[in-house]
């Protein structure tokens, strides 16, 4: 994309046009990618507007990038290209609403620009295109839409194993063990059967508590970027000098990081009081909640771990 030498004038107009077309449907991927970034740095500091920024990704996300089935509404099937409009719609006017009308203009201005430029000035020679000119053959695919259905799908295996809400906050399935023996094997089962829901309860509570801290939020979600595409994203295995990393290293790894990373950010107060929230109500649902209707395999109880997806 940013190759130097592919970069020149373009002979004429229609020569532009057409660089244009093409480059759009080449490096569109790259292009909604650098404007979400420039995006996202206007707003650092605007934490509301950071927050229901982020809020709205998560939106897109579960809406449309991972769902895997037909989105139906009073028993209509809501297309992906109404869903696709609508969100973009959505979110432009709740960050309006958010008074930061500025510096959402000018973000997209200044991302428009640099689509437009490089657009124009990008050769489409070495570009191994289809016949329409829009659309990247399998070449293409492998850099940005390849990479944006694999990610798809590995989210959705990730999301195939969080555990409905109702399941796990049923009044009825709660109650006190008869002992240690039977609270810990109630724990241990709990952990296994709903860690992705745990996941995300400590996720929201940490997210939670740096709000007002706009550095260490814009570092927390840094972190987790990094955390999709090292962990939960990866479907090769890490290589690091020619040595393949477990995915166990992986996640004591990134998990160390993080927390340290947030510590240097001057919200240690913030980390350990929401660390230690999540970790009391996960303790406290794994060692109330019965097991008795859960079924899980042991295998997937004891591995906690996401598996590479081929």
């Amino acid at each position: 994309m940013v190759h130097l030498h592919a970069f020149s004038c373009p002979s004429s107009f229609r020569d532009s046009l057409a660089r244009f077309v093409t480059n759009l449907g080449h490096f569109r991927i790259n292009y909604a990618i650098t404007v979400l970034i420039i995006v996202f740095l206007s707003f650092f500091w605007h934490p509301i507007s950071l927050i229901v920024f982020v809020v709205r990704i998560v939106a897109w996300f579960f809406l449309y990038f991972l769902r895997d089935e037909p989105l139906v509404i009073f028993g209509r099937t809501i297309d992906d290209r109404s869903i696709l409009i609508t969100l973009s719609i959505t979110t432009i006017i709740v960050l309006l609403l958010t008074d930061v009308t500025r510096n959402l203009v000018v973000s997209l201005a200044i991302g428009l620009a640099i689509i437009v430029l490089h657009g124009l000035l990008r050769k489409t020679d070495d570009l191994v295109m289809s016949n329409y000119g829009a659309i990247p053959t399998s070449a293409g695919e492998s850099s940005g839409l390849g990479f944006l259905s694999r990610a798809k799908e590995r989210g959705r295996s990730i999301l195939a194993t969080r555990r409905p809400w109702r399941e796990m906050v049923h009044l009825h399935a709660l109650g006190i063990p008869s002992g240690f023996r039977d609270a810990l094997a109630r724990f241990r089962r709990n952990l296994g059967y709903f860690r992705v829901n745990y996941a995300i309860i400590v996720l929201i509570i940490v997210f939670l508590s740096l709000l007002w801290h706009p550095i260490s939020l814009i570092v927390f979600l840094a972190m987790f970027v990094l955390w999709f595409f090292l962990y939960f994203f990866r479907d090769e295995p890490l290589v690091i000098f020619g040595r393949t990393i477990d995915d166990r290293i992986i996640l004591i790894t990134l998990s160390i990081i993080t927390i340290i990373v947030l510590l240097l950010t001057h919200v240690t107060l913030n980390v350990v009081v929401s660390l230690a929230i999540g970790l009391a109500i996960i303790v406290l649902h794994g060692v109330f909640r019965k097991t008795d209707d859960l079924f899980v395999h042991e295998e997937e109880t004891a591995s906690l771990s996401p598996q590479p997806v081929v």
